[in-house]
């Protein structure tokens, strides 16, 4: 089957009109002027789209039942594989059941002991059967690896993308419903299980028989998303269509459907889908062909007779690893109206970040998807996991002793001086949450959005965002680095630093700080680009862990700076590293790792979790520092060669001769 790549289509979360000439000016001001005071890079998550285009024309000859569901069939929006077998493409088309049918190697069985039934099951064997019958296929959902793709690529042939509609009204409750139920062979996301059923389901309150819902038109849809959904009106802006058919951006591996591209967080009812949906182009566009399911299935030679079939779709297991039943026993087949009233109004998608530091929500998809794997190849393969497991325990608890030491003096000199400490990393603070604080009232307050005539989405906001948080990655590592340096520095001799004495003494070393960053960098990038030198640049990028303390508290300049903090290292290698990477780890993790809990904990704004995430990173960040710190001082201290003295640095000012004598 061929699938037509479509149009890249318009921006869905809202439509603003281009602003005046000087309100774009204002908002390039107001972007300059936070790069100005000082930012991580962002990543954008959705695409902007282009107009849909026209739909089809609907077949002549058809009943008015047939009519309706036509003029309204979705079509289906599917992330595109490079290549057979892609995984960050979907392979499996919305699918006629047809699929599972006259194959020999689908089998169904009957629980408890899951005792073969028959071979080559047709829709008349599935007639009205129980609940402890369950279709497999051939695969084990745990270790799919391409097996169910490649078989099912087999059998769909000539086969059609289908969708079943039904046209359905509930009992004592005004309006009518179509549903569209969708057949997907494998759902390939962190919960893994055979045969996927989805559904999309448009209401129309205003009519209570067929003609009336041609005449009225529907006024709400549903998505469904992880036996959830998401509800809008028919009208919404959020809503694509092309025409009067309703656009669905199909997310990758779980089949979840949402009304634009992004990713998206889901967590749907019993853990079901707990992960992140990649709606995000580029696309297939398929335009399913609608079959309509009759109101009553006259009997096992019925074409639709697999419609009463009460077992499930899919090889039986735990969790949300079953496969799951078909349409006729979901709620929303029995009750559509009321189904769709306990539904939420909008879905989480992830924002383009705003924080400094690793982004919370950003850490939210890799997490849970390592956590998938783990946990789905527990069953087949226990010890495996189990012993990989208590490996990386062991791994871990080997790193912290090696590094505890360090951490113990790091986090005394922290807590016992946290005002000082804490005032040096607040420098960092104001900027992110100004940045944060205006996108949250961007997206929040459309007339910010249409004065401005911009969105999040938009590209100076975009550009803007990312300079200003990446000038502020540079003041923490060229300003608030080198204070806490030099504040550990006078707290070891005894001496009470100041916080301005701790920024007066980066100021005064900035240049050479700059000096060595760029020297050490450009190095370690030379061995690096040429992948054989990569090795060489791991050790010699440990070996120079310490050459801003080298200039900051020891005033050495340059190549005298790289030579003082190889010779700290100097037969330490391992627990430079080792204690460097557990400090790192703790002084940039804390932030984003709390943002994280308030997020999925408190359901609480990506605004305001990134501003938290921010706030409490430039706090931690210096913990980091001042174990590194104390590091190069103990390893300093050693017994070691004598270095020749670098030639004195001029002093041309007598500030900076004051100064000089002040920090010698």
């Amino acid at each position: 089957m061929v699938r037509a790549r479509p149009p890249r289509p318009q921006s869905r979360r809202r439509t603003t009109n281009p602003g005046p000439v000087a309100r774009r000016a204002l908002t390039v001001v107001v972007m300059t002027v936070l790069v100005i005071l000082g930012g991580g890079p962002v990543v954008a998550q959705e695409e902007e789209r282009e107009p849909p285009v026209p739909p089809a024309a609907v077949p002549a000859g058809l009943t008015r039942e047939e009519e309706l569901v036509q003029r309204y069939a979705p079509v289906v929006y599917l992330k595109q594989q490079d290549h057979p077998c892609d995984p960050d493409g979907e392979p499996y088309v919305p699918a006629p059941v047809e699929v599972v049918f006259d194959d020999e190697a689908v089998v169904l069985r009957q629980a408890p002991a899951g005792t073969e039934i028959q071979r080559g099951i047709t829709a008349t064997d599935l007639y009205r059967l129980g609940g402890s019958f369950h279709i497999d296929l051939p695969g084990r959902p745990r270790m799919a690896g391409c097996g169910y793709e490649l078989h099912f690529t087999q059998q769909m042939e000539d086969h059609p993308p289908v969708v079943y509609a039904r046209i359905v009204r509930e009992a004592d409750i005004p309006g009518l419903a179509i549903q569209y139920w969708f057949f997907y062979y494998f759902n390939d996301f962190n919960d893994k299980h055979e045969g996927d059923w989805e559904l999309v389901q448009l209401l129309f309150d205003d009519s209570n028989n067929v003609i009336q819902a041609q005449l009225y038109g529907p006024t709400r849809v549903v998505y469904a998303q992880h036996a959830g959904g998401e509800t809008a009106n028919w009208e919404d802006a959020k809503i694509d269509k092309e025409g009067d058919r309703p656009i669905v951006y199909v997310a990758a591996g779980s089949h979840a459907s949402f009304y634009g591209p992004g990713t998206w967080l889901g967590w749907g009812q019993d853990g079901a889908g707990l992960g992140c949906d990649v709606t995000t182009g580029p696309w297939d566009r398929v335009a399913p062909e609608v079959r309509l399911i009759p109101e009553e299935i006259t009997g096992p030679a019925d074409p639709f007779a697999w419609t009463t079939f009460r077992g499930r779709w899919g090889e039986r297991d735990t969790w949300v690893y079953n496969g799951p039943r078909g349409p006729n026993l979901s709620h929303s087949w029995a009750e559509p109206i009321t189904w769709q009233n306990s539904l939420q109004a909008g879905s989480v998608r992830l924002q383009r970040g705003g924080t400094l530091g690793p982004e919370p929500a950003g850490l939210f998809c890799p997490i849970v998807e390592a956590g998938s794997v783990l946990f789905t190849l527990a069953t087949p393969y226990p010890y495996a996991v189990g012993g990989g497991l208590a490996i990386a325990a062991a791994i871990v608890a080997l790193l912290v002793i090696i590094a505890w030491p360090t951490m113990a003096a790091a986090w005394a000199m922290y807590w016992l001086h946290l005002r000082i400490f804490a005032l040096i990393g607040a420098l960092l603070v104001p900027v992110p949450v100004l940045i944060n604080g205006f996108l949250y009232y961007l997206n929040r307050d459309a007339r910010l959005g249409e004065w401005l005539g911009v969105d999040e989405d938009s590209l100076v906001v975009v550009l803007g965002t990312s300079a200003i948080l990446t000038v502020q990655q540079a003041v923490l590592l060229l300003i608030v680095t080198p204070a806490v340096i030099y504040a550990v520095g006078m707290l070891g001799r005894g001496e009470a630093p100041s916080v301005g004495g701790a920024f007066q003494a980066a100021r005064f070393r900035l240049r050479p700080v700059i000096g060595v960053h760029l020297l050490a960098t450009a190095i370690v990038l030379v061995f690096a680009i040429t992948l054989i030198g990569i090795p060489l640049a791991i050790v010699w990028a440990v070996r120079w862990t310490f050459v801003v303390p080298a200039v900051v508290l020891e005033r050495w300049p340059g190549r005298w700076a790289l030579r003082a903090s190889a010779a700290a290292v100097n037969g330490n290698w391992w627990r430079t590293l080792v204690t460097t990477v557990v400090l790192l780890f703790i002084g940039t993790a804390f932030g984003p790792v709390i943002g994280l809990s308030v997020l999925v904990g408190a359901n609480v704004s990506q605004d305001i979790t990134n501003g938290i995430s921010s706030a409490l990173y430039a706090m931690s960040y210096p913990f980091a520092v001042i174990g590194a710190t104390l590091l190069y001082l103990q390893l300093r201290a050693r017994p070691k060669p004598v270095m020749p003295e670098p030639v004195a640095e001029p002093v041309t000012t007598a500030r900076e001769l004051v100064t000089a004598k002040q920090h010698a």
